[in-house]
């Protein structure tokens, strides 16, 4: 089965949200980066596969902190990339603006319409667990974290 996914309007979620706007008004690139790293850390904590995209100046795609990042095209909005991949995504999905015209474009079956502000709370849970007394253990294996799927998959190999 799918992880979900998550799609975030970046600059709807930084005009939205007090935490963001303090750190805009210093210089945009530090309230980008501050959302990016929270959502690395919401995608760590819920294993949900994160898209964060932004109006850019020239299309980019790049990974940062395990988090899709995406800059629109010259001329071209982040609504309509946002469209674009929640139109194209297979399974569950949930989209994160304030904007509900946008909200009512990618409403479908299977797509939840979270607000920067529940956002936020999920950040903050997401915090909280890892700050939380839970064990960890002394020793990490590759094979813990792999998907169900390919650790059968690398099994069958090791046997053949």
């Amino acid at each position: 089965m799918k992880r979900p996914k998550l799609i975030v309007d970046g600059y709807n979620v930084i005009h939205r949200l007090e935490k963001y706007r303090r750190l805009q008004k210093k210089e945009v690139e530090l309230a980008v980066n501050q959302l990016i790293n929270d959502l690395s850390r919401l995608r760590a904590s819920t294993d949900c596969r994160v898209t964060v995209v932004f109006d850019g100046k020239g299309e980019s795609v790049e990974m940062k902190a395990g988090v899709e990042v995406i800059y629109s095209a010259k001329g071209k909005t982040a609504d309509t990339v946002i469209e674009r991949l929640s139109r194209s995504e297979k399974g569950r999905l949930m989209v994160v603006t304030a904007d509900y015209q946008q909200q009512k474009v990618v409403f479908r079956k299977d797509v939840s319409r979270i607000t920067p502000h529940e956002l936020s709370m999920l950040i903050e849970e997401a915090d909280e667990e890892i700050r939380s007394d839970r064990p960890v253990s002394d020793r990490t294996f590759l094979e813990d974290r792999l998907p169900r799927d390919i650790r059968d998959k690398l099994d069958r190999w090791r046997k053949e």
